[in-house]
């Protein structure tokens, strides 16, 4: 009685095994869909063809800038406003605003009728010394492609005064953006890391691409008025850790990543 017992018990188990080894399906894993993949949605209308335009209602009005960032950005100025030849006396946003000032320039009248926000994005390029636009003249171009997760080229050398075509394409497989801050606004931000929400506050940066499918591209013209160093990068937990994080520099400007 024993034996037997011991037989059916044994068949089942065996049964079950097997039914979980030929039978059972594994579960299923979220993976990087492949550019097969990402055509056919595109053709089907599911993906929208050409690049997304993000709503900026969405991306800047709903999270608010954390009131910590100004702290740490006067902490990251004051650092690095203590190593040889960095002038950072500032108004805030990295840059000397009293030369600025100085040059009698009006920036109202410089602005015409665009909106606060682009005026403000235009202001703070122009105290980066990195101006940039949709288009104009340039003396050389450079591509930088993105994919999972890096860019082809994560050191960029580039001279003041002059003017240089970007395009950036993104020829990974899933979404990504781009975006240029200053060093003192990358430094400033570094405290984020340690938030579980981080990636969803608003951050101040010099240009930003939100959204950007696989297959687009952007074209820009980035002219370098002063000599410095710029981080560009996708602001997504982990991936600026993974690689996709890098810098355009004059000379002896680069800083150590």
């Amino acid at each position: 009685m024993v034996l037997r017992f011991f037989l059916l018990l044994g068949l089942v188990l065996l049964g079950g095994t097997g039914w979980f080894i030929v039978v059972q399906q594994p579960p299923t894993v979220q993976a990087t869909p492949q550019m097969a993949e990402v055509t056919r949605l595109r053709e089907e209308g599911v993906i929208p063809k050409g690049n997304m335009v993000a709503n900026p209602e969405l991306e800047h009005d709903v999270f608010e800038t954390p009131a910590e960032d100004e702290e740490y950005l006067e902490e990251a100025m004051a650092e690095m406003g203590s190593m040889p030849g960095m002038d950072m006396s500032t108004d805030g946003s990295g840059m000397n605003m009293a030369s600025d000032q100085g040059s009698g320039m009006n920036m109202a009248s410089d602005q015409g009728e665009m909106e606060d926000e682009e005026a403000e994005a235009a202001m703070a390029q122009k105290m980066a010394g990195f101006l940039i636009s949709d288009d104009g003249e340039y003396d050389r171009e450079i591509t930088l492609s993105m994919s999972e997760w890096t860019f082809s080229d994560l050191t960029v050398d580039v001279k003041e005064g002059e003017r240089v075509k970007f395009t950036v394409r993104n020829d990974g497989n899933v979404l990504h953006e781009f975006m240029f801050m200053t060093m003192a606004q990358m430094q400033a931000i570094n405290y984020r890391a340690k938030r579980a929400d981080w990636n969803l506050l608003e951050h101040e940066a010099l240009f930003e691409k939100a959204l950007m499918l696989p297959d687009d591209e952007i074209t820009f013209v980035a002219q370098v008025a002063k000599s410095g160093s710029w981080m560009f990068m996708r602001m997504v937990p982990y991936h600026m850790q993974m690689g996709m994080m890098g810098q355009v520099a004059t000379p002896g400007a680069a800083m150590k990543m």
